[in-house]
C-alpha cells in the first residue's frame, strides 16, 4: 500500500479548490464585463455594497452601481492572486520541502480573508436590497449583524493563522471552536438569506407575466445560490472533522468564495435574460415591443400599454435596479 505523502495529505484539497475557483473567477470577469456591456446607461443611484456604518440602516452605501461591481472584481481578483501565490509558494518554489507544507504561508490567510471580506459585501448587499424590497427593518438588521458576526469569526481565524503559523496543527489546535462556530454561523446566514429574498420575491409577484418571469428566475438563482453556499458550508464542516489531517476543507472554501461574488452580479445581470437594459424595452428574449408587454422605465416603474406600475408596486425596482 502506498503512503500519501505530506504534499498530498496537506495540499490536494488547497490545489483543487484553487484550480476549480479559476475557472470561478473567469465566469466572474465574464459577468464583469457583461454588466460594463448591457448597462452603460443604468442609473447612478447612490446605493454601495459596502459601508462602515453599515449597522445604521438608514444612511447606508452611498456608492453606484457600477462601483460595487468594480469592487466586487478587485476583491475577486485579489483573492485569486493571493490563491495563486500561496500555491506557487507551496509546490513549486518549496516543492518537496516538507517543513515548508506543514506551516502556514502569509498569502494563504490573505486569500482568505479576502474571501471572507467579499462574503461579508455581498450579505450586507443582500440585507440592504432586502430592506429596499420589504421595508422590515428587522430583518434587515438580523441579516446584517449575522454578517457583522461572521466577519469578526473569520476575520479571527485569519489572525489565529498568522499567530500560529508554525504548524497547521496548532492552528487547528488553537482555532477549532472558532472555525466550528464560523461554519455553523455561516449555514444559517447563507440559508436565511435565500430564504428572506425568496420570500419576499414570491409574496411581491405583480401578476405581469414578464415580470413574474423575471421574479421566478431570480427565485431560481437565489433559492439554488444560497443552497449550493449552504451546502458548501455543510461539506466544509464534514470535511474539517471527517479529515483532521488533511486541508482538504480549505478547498472547499476557496470554491465556495467565488459562488458570493458570481451570486450577486447574477442579481445585476439578470435583468438581461428578460426584461433588458433599463433605456431598452427590447429584451434577448423578445424581439417586438407592443403596447401590451410590460416595459421598464428609468424612473423605475414599469410602463403596461398606457397603465404605469409604480415601485412601490414592482419589486424588480428596488431588488436589481436601485
Amino acid at each position: 500500500m502506498t503512503i500519501a505523502t505530506p504534499a498530498e495529505v496537506l495540499m490536494r484539497g488547497p490545489q483543487l479548490g484553487t484550480m476549480l475557483s479559476m475557472i470561478l473567477y473567469g465566469i466572474t470577469c465574464i459577468q464583469t464585463f457583461m454588466y460594463f456591456q448591457n448597462y452603460p446607461d443604468d442609473r447612478r443611484r447612490v446605493k454601495a455594497t459596502v459601508s462602515i456604518s453599515a449597522v445604521s440602516i438608514t444612511g447606508l452605501y452611498r456608492l453606484t452601481d457600477a462601483c460595487q461591481v468594480i469592487v466586487v472584481w478587485i476583491l475577486e481578483t485579489a483573492h485569486a492572486g493571493a490563491a495563486i501565490s500561496f500555491m506557487d509558494y507551496y509546490l513549486i518554489v518549496n516543492f518537496s520541502n516538507t517543513e515548508v507544507l506543514l506551516s502556514v504561508y502569509w498569502a494563504m490567510p490573505v486569500a482568505f480573508m479576502i474571501g471572507f471580506l467579499l462574503a461579508f459585501v455581498v450579505n450586507t448587499f443582500y440585507a440592504w436590497r432586502i430592506w429596499l424590497f420589504s421595508k422590515n427593518v428587522y430583518h434587515a438588521a438580523v441579516l446584517v449583524m449575522l454578517a457583522f458576526v461572521r466577519l469578526g469569526l473569520s476575520l479571527t481565524v485569519c489572525v489565529y493563522s498568522v499567530i500560529y503559523s508554525q504548524s497547521w496543527s496548532n492552528f487547528r489546535h488553537h482555532s477549532g471552536k472558532t472555525i466550528i462556530a464560523l461554519f455553523v454561523l455561516a449555514v444559517v446566514d447563507d440559508t436565511l438569506t435565500a430564504t428572506v429574498l425568496a420570500y419576499y420575491l414570491h409574496t411581491r409577484r405583480s401578476g405581469l407575466k414578464r415580470t413574474d418571469r423575471l421574479i421566478n428566475r431570480l427565485l431560481l438563482y437565489s433559492v439554488g445560490i444560497g443552497a449550493l453556499s449552504a451546502a458548501g458550508d455543510v461539506v466544509e464542516t464534514i470535511a474539517y472533522f471527517a479529515l483532521p489531517n488533511s486541508l482538504d476543507f480549505l478547498g472547499i472554501v476557496l470554491v465556495q468564495m467565488k459562488l458570493y461574488a458570481n451570486s450577486f452580479l447574477i442579481c445585476l445581470n439578470i435583468r438581461n435574460f428578460q426584461a433588458g437594459p433599463l433605456n431598452d424595452p427590447l429584451s434577448y428574449n423578445s424581439t417586438i415591443v407592443t403596447s401590451s408587454v410590460p416595459k421598464f422605465t428609468p424612473d423605475g416603474s414599469i410602463e403596461c400599454g398606457a397603465k404605469d406600475v409604480s415601485s412601490g408596486n414592482n419589486p424588480l425596482s428596488t431588488l436589481i435596479e436601485q
